[in-house]
């Protein structure tokens, strides 16, 4: 038994450092409790710029998707003849509910209710979902998945899109490939409700 308490403090160690969001979310506006309202708006679907990832390898708008839902079916569902028409609005409903409705035009094509949490200190609200997916025995023959998102508004009111993850995988005590990454995408503010 204690063996095993050794081997879970010592997994927990390995894992409490995976996927650290670090300082690119410097300059940002703080938001409180009492701020978390200015969230509400509609942004365009595109992103204005991206630290680490160049936007032509990729459509914005599927990444930022990404971030709020990791099911593969539901990652390029969205599709846009012309991003130009494309936005999405955030609503933050109560201390820990917020909503995400996607439009083409004046269509609306998807809503979202994701819950989040407000942290002291950063000035960011970080998103509660599924951070950590783990398939078969992690560390023997399985793999660990830890993705964290985290927004809020930087200094020109464009909404900031912090995401970061690590990925690994071994089988027999043999690692295999792992990776990890951050991304902050900003996405310019089209209206404020």
């Amino acid at each position: 038994m204690k063996k095993c308490t050794l081997i879970l403090i010592a997994l927990l160690l390995l894992l409490g450092s995976c996927a650290p969001f670090g300082k690119k979310g410097q300059g940002h506006q703080a938001i409180t409790a009492n701020k978390v309202h200015l969230l509400n708006g509609s942004y365009a679907i595109k992103g204005l710029k991206s630290e680490g990832v160049p936007l032509n390898s990729y459509y914005a708008n599927e990444h930022f998707y990404r971030n709020f839902k990791r099911d593969a079916s539901m990652m390029d569902t969205l599709k846009w003849d012309s991003v130009g028409l494309a936005y999405f609005t955030l609503n933050i409903i109560d201390q820990q509910t917020l909503s995400v409705s996607f439009y083409k035009g004046r269509e609306e094509i998807r809503t979202q209710t994701l819950r989040y949490k407000l942290k002291d200190g950063d000035g960011f609200i970080y998103l509660k979902h599924k951070n950590v997916h783990i398939k078969g025995l992690p560390h023997i023959a399985g793999s660990i998945d830890i993705k964290k998102v985290r927004i809020g508004l930087n200094a020109d009111n464009n909404l900031m899109i912090n995401d970061t993850y690590y990925r690994t995988w071994v089988f027999m005590v043999l690692f295999g490939a792992s990776s990890r990454g951050a991304f902050l995408l900003e996405y310019p503010r089209i209206s404020q409700q």
